[in-house]
């Protein structure tokens, strides 16, 4: 596993991944050469697996690590293919391609796109859930880093919001990569969420 992926990814996630690294995938398949391995031996792989009474998300954890794995070596150009990947002739899956297509598969909204979703938002949805899109626009914070925030998160003199937490699950957990950080404000989001704070206090005054 890169070290990027591992940075990008929960200590936790990464401990689970070594164990089927080690309890599983190289017992089984650390004496084929990466070029020898194929579908078919992924599969019955899985297939062992689930016979043995491990459970489905046992064998779906197994084949995850795998398909990570496979996929740095695809970056890397070890590989032309992730072979745990499945998918219909000529259409490409996010996991056989390598860094630089991925890049060129992202297809960000425009600015006139964006403005249509933050109008519609602010025309159709509470006031929470716009300022939850503008959040997300201007701060480009993830999801779960969003709905974690609290106002004591929120600078308004050095217009920044610091990132400490994050929901999964419906529990409050550290960030992804478990570490803190301060993100700057647009003005706009800065001045719209001192407005709101200033609506909710007398609201509740």
């Amino acid at each position: 596993m890169s070290e990027a992926l591992k940075i990008s990814l929960a200590p936790k996630t990464v401990t689970g991944y070594r164990e089927m690294l080690h309890g599983h995938l190289l017992p089984e398949l650390g004496s084929i050469k990466l070029q020898e391995l194929r579908r078919g031996t992924v599969r019955d792989l899985l297939l062992r697996k689930h016979r043995a009474g491990l459970s489905k998300n046992t064998v779906r954890l197994i084949r995850a690590t795998l398909s990570v794995l496979l996929g740095d070596a695809v970056d890397d150009e070890l590989l032309e293919t992730n072979v745990t990947v499945g998918g219909r002739r000529g259409r490409r899956r996010a996991e056989t391609m390598n860094a630089a297509d991925r890049v060129k598969a992202i297809k960000p909204m425009s600015l006139e796109q964006l403005a249509t979703l933050l109008a519609v938002a602010d025309a159709s949805s509470s006031r929470r859930d716009a300022m939850l899109f503008l959040t997300l626009a201007d701060a480009g914070l993830r999801p779960s880093e969003a709905l974690a925030l609290t106002w004591e998160d929120f600078d308004v003199v050095d217009r920044t919001v610091r990132i400490e937490r994050a929901v999964s699950g419906g529990r409050i957990k550290p960030t992804k990569t478990e570490e803190a950080r301060n993100v700057d404000l647009t003005p706009r989001l800065a001045g719209a969420l001192s407005q709101w704070q200033a609506h909710l206090e007398a609201e509740a005054l």
